[in-house]
Parts: structure tokens; sequence; C-alpha cells
């Protein structure tokens, strides 16, 4: 028993200084700058309801948008992706702080 408790309390000791969870969260946050950044710039510049060009269509897809016959579907989703990336930033720095 004293063994189990032992090691428990050397994890807990030890967890704050995992560099490594920290190195992926840094990591993870400026993953997550760098779509918000793209998909502001994508939502700044869409025309959902002209046609899209091939550029436009490859970063939709990255982001796993198809609809293209579909304004509403087309917005939403960038939208919901957007606000989405940008609730998780806000929780990783608020994590790292």
């Amino acid at each position: 028993m004293d063994n189990i408790d032992k090691t428990q309390q050397d994890t807990e000791v030890l967890a704050p200084l995992d560099f490594t969870q920290v190195s992926n969260t840094k990591a993870r946050i400026e993953q997550l700058e760098n779509t918000i950044d793209e998909l502001n710039k994508l939502c700044s510049s869409l025309d959902p309801y002209a046609p899209f060009s091939e550029k436009t269509k490859k970063v939709l897809r990255k982001y796993y948008i198809t609809d293209y016959y579909d304004p509403f579907v087309v917005t939403n989703k960038l939208l919901v992706h957007l606000e989405d990336s940008i609730e998780e930033l806000h929780k990783l720095q608020q994590n790292l702080s």
C-alpha cells in the first residue's frame, strides 16, 4: 500500500513539469491560430452564391466542406468550424497561463 501511495505522490509532483504536454499545447495553439487566420480570410473573401474556384474548393475540402451547391451549408460549416477553433484556442491559452 505504501508503494502505491508513494507512486501516486511522485506522479502528482511530476505532472506540472510535463514539458511534452506544454510543447504539444503550444504546437496546437499555433495550428489553431493558422486555421483561424485561414478561415477568417476565406470568410471575408468568399461569395457563397458564386461558383467556387478550384483553389477555394481545395481549402473547403481541407475542412471537410464539399456541399458547394448549397451556400447556406457552406457558410454555416465555415462559421461553426471557425467558432470551434476560436473556442479551443481560448481554452488552451487559458490552461497554458
